[in-house]
């Protein structure tokens, strides 16, 4: 996400893109669900007596099923979390420096280096968590790409050949991907340890607060908008009939998901009005374009800085109409202007790599969660908590979405 060189950019690209093909992806789909349900567990237990933050849950979820797909790990964030008393268990630690490292970002950016060596000496337990949180996620990952090269079931670094404990050439996890490009492509297209280290960083870190975030916000939505909650409902609920033995009902196949008109029209809008990276995304013209490149008729020199950021192009009165209004009927008449416009994953050669998983996860928890839950708003919940605030991503003010999910009678 960081590198600047196209040349360097193209091999990393081409070693991760392919995990993420929705054909990929479904692979881990079983595990999407028995993630999924065991969220509906945990919720079901409150009975609907009381509310709890759903976006914790959320990014344990993710948590989850980033680390299955991306290292072949279950580090059971979901499970060991004990929502009535909030304990801290073996997963708190990555869960927490996952959920900092953007906060870190935004003031590790706003102060000079100088000073932000001698702020990183502080000693207060708060802000060392904050300071120390890009270190514990490198060292998570150090350790879980070292399980997989140490491991003889798993990777022959010496001489290039796999074998999978559990996996096939068919489905393998993220880390295996880039080791793999590491010891097969040619000598110049290779990852370096390096590498390989800060990608799956970047990966881990992108796909856990993006995600819970929109999740947050739809459920935020939904408490409000009984009117699109009953239009869902009204959607899925033929897919997804009682088992007649009072069990929870994890979603239909994410290709079925994907072609319900109602729902993909509720889940861009959640993202056009929610996206959780609406921040400046920031590019650098190549000498390769050097006297070529214009911006409606403006020419821009190479190595000019040029961007823009989705909060502002989503919010387009000339594309999208009352743009302000939360309107997922907007999509079912969907315009070639308003497709070139949506970007909460970026655009271009630089676009989100976790961009499908996050469509999977999206669809895949929404479902299930309407299908079960009612949801209520609790009056510490208000407009003023769920302002919508940036630290390159988004948050709410409050940085807690707590609602009730009452189960479903009907």
């Amino acid at each position: 996400m960081t590198t600047l060189d196209p040349i360097l950019h193209a091999p990393k690209k081409r070693a991760y893109a392919p995990h993420y093909t929705p054909n990929n992806l479904s692979l881990y789909e079983p595990e999407m669900r028995e993630y999924t349900q065991l969220l509906l567990d945990k919720m079901d237990s409150y009975k609907g007596e009381k509310a709890f933050d759903c976006l914790v849950m959320f990014r344990r979820l993710l948590v989850d099923v980033i680390f299955v797909s991306s290292y072949g790990q279950r580090i059971n964030s979901l499970k060991q979390w004990d929502i009535e008393t909030f304990k801290e268990d073996s997963s708190s630690e990555i869960v927490t420096s996952i959920n900092l490292f953007p906060i870190r970002g935004v003031f590790r950016s706003l102060i000079p280096k100088h000073l932000w060596d001698v702020l990183c000496k502080v000693p207060v337990a708060g802000w060392k968590r904050v300071v120390d949180s890009d270190r514990r996620v490198a060292e998570y990952v150090i350790a879980a790409r070292d399980n997989v090269v140490k491991s003889d079931k798993k990777l022959n670094l010496s001489n290039g050949d796999f074998e999978m404990d559990g996996e096939t050439e068919e489905r393998l996890s993220l880390i295996h991907r880039l080791l793999r490009q590491q010891v097969r492509a040619k000598v110049g297209d290779r990852l370096s340890d390096r590498d390989i280290i800060s990608e799956a960083m970047g990966h881990t870190i992108a796909g856990v607060d993006t995600s819970s975030v929109t999740l947050s916000y739809m459920m935020y939505t939904l408490a409000n908008r009984p009117d699109i909650l009953a239009k869902l409902r009204e959607e899925i609920d033929p897919l997804m009939p009682d088992d007649g033995q009072g069990g929870k009902r994890t979603a239909p196949d994410f290709q079925v998901l994907n072609r319900l008109p109602y729902l993909t029209g509720f889940v861009k809008e959640s993202l056009r009005v929610y996206g959780s990276a609406p921040s400046f995304l920031e590019r650098v013209v190549p000498q390769s374009l050097q006297g070529e490149f214009s911006i409606k008729g403006v020419p821009i020199p190479a190595g000019t800085v040029v961007g823009t950021q989705s909060w502002s192009v989503h919010r387009n009165p000339a594309v999208f109409s009352e743009p302000y209004a939360f309107r997922p009927e907007r999509w079912l008449e969907e315009t070639e202007e308003m497709r070139a416009s949506m970007m909460p994953f970026g655009l271009g050669g630089r676009i989100c790599g976790g961009m499908n998983l996050a469509q999977f996860m999206l669809r895949i928890a929404l479902v299930a969660i309407i299908r079960n839950f009612d949801l209520v708003i609790p009056p510490e919940t208000t407009p003023e908590s769920m302002a919508c605030r940036f630290a390159f991503v988004l948050l709410p003010a409050a940085q807690r979405a707590n609602l009730i999910f009452t189960p479903r009678e009907d």
